[in-house]
């Protein structure tokens, strides 16, 4: 019983621990890795763009859905019958669609759902997504950056994302790592386009 106690104790110390770090560390983070692919500028940012695509060449994602924009009309929605097709309403997710959204997604993987939006579109050289589901109290913005290259195309993705949980806080920042979700994503990129995979980050 004793040990029972003593494991008990150490653990909420350790929690403790983690929470007061974690509460010390910035809410806000910016981290970034860049990539080059023996593609197009405007065929990469094809692929990068078409986001309800992703499920068909990302390893971590099983289904990406479009949202309606448009507040739900329950008086509207009552005599209807949904498909598997349909947009979800935005009102039916947590996450608030930043205003001045041109589109937004609810994407199922392994991190559960996750809201995105498109915030800015500028084909072939910037894409601009606000995510919002990432992780206990995340939100934030993936910004896509494409440039010619002697290869094919550079690409500079960079997450600039707000933590408001202290616990995920901490674990993203020493354990998890900031750039694991955009390591995946461009490496899953390269194998798609099939070419080289992600690189050092700037």
């Amino acid at each position: 019983m004793r040990w029972i106690l003593v494991i008990i104790t150490a653990l909420m110390l350790l929690m403790g621990v983690i929470v007061l770090i974690g509460g010390l560390l910035p809410r806000d983070h910016e981290a970034g890795r860049v990539a080059v692919f023996a593609a197009a500028p405007s065929e990469v940012y094809a692929v990068v763009a078409d986001l309800e695509a992703m499920p068909t060449w990302r390893s971590d994602l099983v289904d990406v859905r479009p949202l309606d924009l448009a507040p739900a009309d329950p008086a509207a929605s009552s005599g209807s019958t949904a498909t598997a097709t349909d947009p979800v309403p935005a009102s039916a997710e947590p996450p608030d669609i930043p205003p001045g959204a041109q589109a937004a997604y609810r994407e199922v993987g392994a991190r559960g759902p996750v809201t995105l939006a498109v915030l800015e579109r500028d084909p072939p050289r910037r894409l601009v997504l606000y995510l919002a589901g990432m992780g206990p109290g995340f939100v934030g913005t993936w910004t896509f950056d494409l440039a010619p290259d002697p290869a094919g195309t550079r690409l500079t993705l960079t997450e600039r994302g707000e933590i408001e949980n202290p616990v995920f806080r901490f674990l993203s920042r020493f354990v998890i790592g900031y750039t694991t979700a955009i390591d995946a994503y461009l490496d899953d990129l390269g194998a798609h386009l099939r070419g080289p995979g992600a690189g050092a980050g700037p």
